[in-house]
């Protein structure tokens, strides 16, 4: 098992990473973008894991922004010493 990170821009956008269904452990934010870290197995090769084909996209959103139908709650990330908190999405199929 081990842990694995991502990062999110705060652009308004949608990005899609390939990684495996699962949790996500902890959102934060680190060197201007959203980034959460993820355990895995399936990616970890001592255990003969590999990097499947799934996809999973994520979005940032502010706080007091409209968040359409099609979204799942991930976590929240504190930045500029609290002044900005961001959400994490997940586009659910």
């Amino acid at each position: 098992m081990r842990v694995f990170k991502n990062a999110v821009p705060i652009d308004d956008n949608e990005h899609s990473f390939k990684m495996p269904e699962g949790e996500i452990l902890f959102v934060a934010e680190q060197h201007g973008a959203i980034s959460f870290w993820f355990e895995s197995p399936a990616l970890d090769p001592s255990m003969g894991g590999h990097l499947e084909d799934d996809t999973r996209t994520f979005r940032v959103f502010g706080t007091g922004h409209i968040i359409p139908e099609g979204y799942l709650y991930q976590g929240t990330a504190m930045m500029m010493g609290g002044n900005l908190v961001v959400h994490l999405y997940e586009v659910i199929k």
